[in-house]
């Protein structure tokens, strides 16, 4: 299934409110669950904020498939889910960047409330 982005809005000329939030595949951590089931927790980089969280939670409601990853507001970590095949992994992270992708493009243009990108500290 393809991810569609759905938002509307245009791109701002000149705006510097430009999301660049990346899946960090060097830190993903491995929690294995069972025999065929294991937890997969990868870290965002790239300033994640409220905007960019919003739009995330928005993305999922436009595609149930995607409630599999789950954003931990705390640490800027996304956990899934997946087989202990590595295909398996690489089909999850793939759709992650996808997601991801999408939202930077929401978050992106959408209008600002109080300023763009912010790292939390």
């Amino acid at each position: 299934m393809k991810l569609v982005d759905r938002s509307v809005a245009p791109e701002r000329p000149g705006s510097s409110d430009s999301y660049s939030v990346f899946i960090d595949r060097d830190t993903i951590e491995r929690q294995v669950l069972g025999p065929d089931r294991t937890r997969f927790l990868v870290s965002l980089g790239g300033g994640v904020d409220d905007r960019w969280r919003s739009e995330y939670r928005t993305a999922q409601l436009d595609s149930t498939d995607l409630f599999c990853y789950r954003l931990d507001l705390e640490r800027d970590v996304v956990r899934f889910e997946a087989r202990g095949r590595a295909n398996d992994l690489m089909f999850r992270l793939d759709r992650l960047a996808d997601l991801v992708a999408v939202v930077n493009r929401r978050a992106s243009t959408r209008p600002a409330r109080g300023g763009g990108p912010r790292r939390r500290s």
